[in-house]
């Protein structure tokens, strides 16, 4: 394992945590290339605006996000090469990621490629959200089978349109005991998608879920948010 895989898999291994990303913003810089240099920046400048408050400092925060636009609009090609090479997760068209704290945290990508590609998205980037652009019944439920997606705090189906046996097969899935943000938007959610998140198991509860564009009744919104922490619909 060279010093590069063993910095990326402290990374990989605490998403979480700013500072396994920036030893190994150091260790890029310390190469001297002027591309792991400017990479290397990205990560720092990306931290700080996700961590800091900028309190009376706004001028800071500005400059900070022009430096990051920069960056990005230099290099974003680059950095996300590695993930878009032939066979790896991103590889299709119809595939996004997002750089969150120097890395790719965010994704977009139908359900069927996510369970086809998790063990090499996984082995590459810290990713903690998906957001999935196209999915059956079936391909979701492969989905919530697949063990990487136990990784996920944030998952995101708006538009999908499959309905209150989504929300069952959602809330029924121990692997994502770990998402603290549900967005299911214009899901042709009804009434009936109320009971199975009011009886999920007490392990199982995201700090925000998403609502809107659905048929559910105010009183059933209503009802939720007695039971989790914000519910926007």
């Amino acid at each position: 394992m060279t010093d590069h895989d063993a910095l990326l898999g402290g990374v990989l291994a605490d998403p979480a945590a700013d500072l396994p990303r920036l030893v190994y913003a150091d260790f890029l810089e310390e190469t001297g290339t002027p591309g792991n240099v400017a990479r290397a920046e990205f990560v720092r400048v990306q931290c700080e605006l996700a961590a800091a408050t900028f309190d009376g400092d706004a001028a800071r925060r500005l400059g900070l996000e022009i430096r990051e636009k920069l960056l990005l609009n230099e290099y974003v090609k680059a950095w996300l090469a590695p993930l878009r090479a032939k066979g790896e997760a991103l590889q299709n068209p119809g595939t996004h990621g997002l750089f969150r704290r120097g890395f790719v945290e965010t994704v977009w990508m139908p359900a069927a490629i996510f369970t086809w590609k998790a063990a090499k998205l996984f082995a590459r980037a810290p990713v903690t959200e998906l957001r999935v652009t196209r999915t059956t019944l079936a391909e979701l439920d492969d989905l919530l089978r697949e063990p990487t997606t136990a990784r996920l705090t944030a998952l995101d189906l708006c538009d999908r349109r499959l309905g209150d046996a989504a929300v069952r097969a959602i809330v029924g899935s121990p692997l994502l005991a770990n998402v603290r943000t549900l967005r299911l938007r214009a899901c042709g959610l009804t009434a009936d998608a109320v009971e199975p998140l009011l009886d999920a198991p007490a392990g199982w509860r995201p700090d925000r879920l998403e609502l809107g564009l659905n048929a559910i009744p105010p009183a059933g919104l209503a009802a939720l948010r007695e039971r989790y922490p914000l519910v926007v619909g």
